[in-house]
């Protein structure tokens, strides 16, 4: 008889507003991996929302990719989630075709520390050595100044 193969350890993450409120979205576990709660992203979306609609928004170190999902739930036009984890940034792709939201989404696997400190821009960001932050809402064209206020 052969062993079992054990499953893979799997999380969720759930959406909490806009057009995906209530979606389940599975997350694998992984060391150092913590998705932001509930009542973070109720409260970061609560300050963000005059400024959300149609904004394009840049989730670095996207991890479970609460954050970036849930900008554009709630009414973002676009989204760019980062991440270098090869296991995690597959599962935002297949979040992201579950969503059906391939045109508004798009995620990208590598270092965000890198990519920031060589200057790239991911989807026409400006990505700025001394304000490199979690979350960043805006672009090219203005939008909200980084987290840190730099």
């Amino acid at each position: 008889m052969k062993p079992r193969q054990p499953a893979a350890a799997v999380g969720q993450v759930r959406i909490i507003g806009g057009k995906w409120r209530n979606t389940k979205l599975p997350v694998p576990l992984s060391p150092g991996l913590r998705p932001s709660s509930d009542r973070v992203r109720e409260t970061l979306f609560n300050w963000l929302m005059p400024r959300l609609g149609g904004a394009r928004v840049l989730d670095l170190f996207a991890g479970s990719g609460a954050l970036g999902l849930e900008a554009v739930s709630r009414g973002a036009a676009q989204a760019t989630l980062v991440e270098r984890d090869p296991a995690l940034s597959r599962q935002l792709r297949e979040s992201v075709a579950r969503l059906g939201a391939q045109d508004q989404i798009a995620v990208v696997q590598a270092d965000a520390l890198q990519a920031a400190a060589a200057g790239r821009t991911a989807g026409g960001y400006r990505v700025r050595r001394s304000a490199v932050c979690r979350w960043v809402v805006g672009g090219r064209d203005g939008g909200a100044a980084p987290a840190s206020g730099a």
